[in-house]
């Protein structure tokens, strides 16, 4: 374990060399109390959109309509503090052209053919910085490879704001989608028959998305605390750590490329007949055919892991390629793709055969979606009275959903085949390991990236899913009761429940040890390998919900719908990196079964709209000319919203585990809700990492006990009202004036705590969830 030296007089004499280019970058403080700058920069966005659309009848049995939308973004986002600020540009355009023929009465057409295209520029605003800079911090083997990519290195704390450019730069996606889809409608006596296809081909063509060109360092504090045992210095070690080169995890890319992402597609047949059996039963029979074709680069440079078994010993998953034969075997000639004992850790043609990864199947890395994905539907609505005052609605279906890897991103420019991510991951609770026979610092964290070739288990990187591909699959059930309750009023009651399997979970890292002590690498599911991110096909939800809505119908100049729903949603991962919550145990994923990070158990809606009553022909103010021109055709609208905040996960800042966790969690002693305060949203003292540190001292490393999601942050309270006025210029000209009021009475609507123990914000609420008021004035002519 950690023995450590006292410093004399606890004042680092000698700052590491790098801390001292990071040091200075960081501003003096603007702020009060413990997030104590603001960076004053506004965000900024210009959004600029203009569509056209024509409608034309070809004759009576023929209606054309061509629409083309195109919209142009720019944002600016501003940073934690300057020069670290984001700006991001979009352009995109959509064209389609539909086409209706009535073949009779009872027989109708549609057809429709669509592109869009878009192309995204995210990157850091002051980026690229002058010639020199990424090297300049003195990171031995870390430079720019183009003077496009000369970006600061970002550096992350357990404490402190991160300070640096962003980890993905430049992020440029330019899509394109195309559609095929066309319908048959046929009324045949009680039946009204919808056949129909639904085609769509996708690809993205210079895809760019480097993970850490410019590098990323992370400091915890776990030196300068030895691990947690040190109590009370949690707030200030992880700088201590810079100030001595101490870092405890970084990763760095070399050999990035940009992708030619082709071949993509996802396609439907359906049909469905609508029955009505007599006047109070109606069945719905639907059944959709839907296949998930998945994509490929041009120049075959994607890669995935083919996992042999689970068992935690080597030679147990190999690399599989994209290549052609005589490409992909001619790698086991170079030691990199061999591991320590000389085995060749690529998957070789001859097994890619055996396995049936052949043709399109090599391609794609993937054994693909298979043929057999139907999806039947039953509708059934019932009026057991024989009039509209009791109707009910039940239905069952199957729903298919898009895969990461049949989504316009993907992961595919950072696998280890045709770049190489290099991982610096030393073990928690033990002394820095050492370089050159001196203790590594951050000068010498990637010094395999100064020459020497690195073996395959210190990469890291970003895959293809493992090709053991299955179709994202919801079943969804309903049952809803609608009844007349008076004249206008009227009340709907229901239960809505669906159950998702083979949804995409999402690994990251992947491949991750188990608990131990020493190096992780020898403990991880394939030790031949490091950790990866990557999507494998065995998620899993449940949601159930209770529903009501009363409505009351447009009657004496006043309408109103107010809906309440009862919710709670179930998962272990979200399914891809958009979701809050990362597996504590990636080898163990539904450890981490819990509501899930979009669960909201209670949300009330009510919008009313009200004509008021002034003006001509109203209550009051009855009168023509300029009294109803200025009191009359008023018209008040809201959108009023309550609702349960979301859940969260409390962490710990160290993973005692030392198994490479993504999501170490503390011990959680006490329930922990409470007080709901800004300055503390939850009981702190309810989650502790002693215990876990203790273990770890007595070589019995573990995961803490604590669950994901097991709190709730604050809530929803937004009112959102508009007052439109009309009024008839002349038979020909009308004038609509719209004032808008968002968020009126400028309710916060905070989001969750900070919840890393042992840091200086534990407990502390210090961001938004919504926005602030906004108000909008508006006039629309018609004619």
């Amino acid at each position: 374990m950690l023995a450590g030296q006292p410093i004399s007089g606890n004042v680092i004499a000698n700052i590491d060399p790098f801390a001292q280019k990071v040091l200075p970058g960081f501003p003096a403080p603007n702020a009060p109390g413990v997030v104590n700058f603001i960076n004053r920069k506004p965000y900024r966005e210009q959004d600029d959109t203009f569509a056209i659309r024509v409608d034309e009848t070809l004759s009576p049995k023929d209606q054309l309509f061509f629409h083309y939308l195109f919209g142009n973004s720019n944002i600016f986002f501003p940073g934690n503090f300057d020069p670290f600020n984001n700006y991001q540009h979009y352009r995109g355009q959509n064209a389609v052209i539909g086409w209706t023929h009535t073949f009779s009465p009872t027989l109708l057409s549609d057809a429709r053919v669509g592109i869009a295209r878009g192309y995204q520029d995210r990157e850091c605003a002051e980026c690229p910085h002058p010639p020199g800079t990424l090297a300049g911090f003195g990171i031995q083997g870390v430079s720019a490879p183009t003077p496009q990519t000369e970006i600061v290195p970002r550096v992350e704390f357990s404490n402190y704001a991160e300070w640096g450019d962003g980890s993905y730069n430049p992020d440029i996606l330019p899509d394109m989608l195309e559609k095929y889809a066309g319908s048959l409608t046929k009324i045949h006596g009680r039946h009204t028959i919808v056949t129909g296809a639904d085609l769509n081909f996708y690809q993205l063509l210079g895809y760019q998305d480097p993970a850490r060109l410019n590098g990323l360092i992370v400091f915890n504090g776990q030196y300068s605390s030895l691990a947690g045992e040190i109590p009370g210095v949690g707030a200030i070690s992880d700088l201590a750590d810079l100030e001595l080169g101490s870092t405890s995890y970084g990763e760095y890319m070399r050999n990035a490329f940009s992708s030619q992402y082709i071949g993509g597609g996802w396609f439907s047949v359906f049909g469905q007949d609508s029955f009505r059996v007599n006047e109070s039963l109606s069945l719905e029979f639907g059944l959709r055919w839907e296949y998930r074709k998945q994509p490929y680069d041009k120049h075959n440079k994607i890669a995935t892991l083919f996992p042999l078994s689970n068992s935690f010993t080597p030679g147990d998953a190999l690399l599989l390629t994209g290549l052609p034969d005589a490409a992909n075997d001619a790698l086991c000639s170079d030691s990199y793709y061999n591991s320590v004992t000389g085995q060749c850790l690529v998957m070789s043609s001859a097994q890619r055969r055996q396995y049936g990864l052949t043709g399109g199947k090599r391609r794609q890395v993937s054994y693909g979606g298979g043929w057999n994905s139907f999806a039947p539907r039953l509708g059934i609505s019932w009026r057991p009275t024989h009039s509209n005052k009791l109707v009910i609605h039940t239905g069952a279906g199957i729903f298919y959903d898009l895969p990461e890897t049949n989504q316009l991103v993907a992961y595919n420019n950072n696998n280890p085949v045709s770049s190489q991510t290099l991982i610096y991951s030393p073990a928690f609770g033990e002394a820095p390991p050492l370089t050159n026979e001196v203790p590594t610092t951050t000068t010498t964290m990637f010094v395999a990236a100064a020459g020497a070739v690195a073996p395959l288990r210190s990469i890291g990187g970003q895959l293809q899913a493992l090709p053991f591909y299955f179709t994202p699959t919801v079943y969804e059930w309903s049952f809803v009761v609608d009844s007349q309750l008076a004249p206008n009023w009227a009340l709907e009651v229901g239960y809505i429940g669906n159950r998702g399997v083979h949804l995409s979970t999402y690994y990251s890292p992947g491949n991750q040890a188990k608990p131990g002590l020493g190096d992780i690498g020898p403990r991880r599911v394939w030790p031949d390998f490091g950790p990866y991110t990557y999507n494998a096909y065995d998620g899993i939800s449940r949601y159930n919900a209770l529903t009501g809505r009363l409505t009351k119908n447009f009657s004496q100049g006043f309408s109103m719908l107010l809906s309440y729903t009862y919710a709670k949603e179930m998962e272990f991962n979200g399914g891809d990196s958009s979701e809050v919550t990362l597996l504590q145990d990636a080898n163990n994923p539904k450890s981490d079964y819990s509501v899930g990070d979009i669960d909201v158990p209670q949300q009330l809606v009510i919008s009313p709209i009200w004509q008021l009553p002034f003006g001509s022909g109203r209550q009051f103010l009855n009168r023509k000319g300029l009294v109803n021109a200025f009191a009359g055709g008023w018209e008040f609208a809201g959108i009023l919203t309550f609702q349960s905040g979301f859940p969260y996960t409390v962490y710990s800042a160290d993973d005692f585990s030392n198994s490479g966790s993504a999501s170490p969690r503390p011990d959680r002693v006490c329930n922990g809700a409470g007080p709901r305060t800004v300055e503390q949203w939850f009981k702190t003292s309810c989650f502790t990492t002693d215990a876990l540190a203790l273990s770890l001292a007595n070589g019995t490393p573990r995961f803490g006990n604590s669950g994901r999601n097991i709190l709730f942050g604050p809530g929803i309270n937004r009112w959102d009202i508009s007052f439109i006025k009309r009024n008839q210029i002349s038979e020909r000209f009308s004038l609509e004036f719209r004032a808008q009021f968002f968020n009126v009475f400028n309710h916060p609507s905070f989001g969750v705590p900070a919840a890393t123990v042992n840091t200086g914000d534990f407990g502390l609420i210090e961001s938004q969830a919504g926005t602030p008021r906004d108000v909008q004035f508006g006039l629309k002519l018609s004619l």
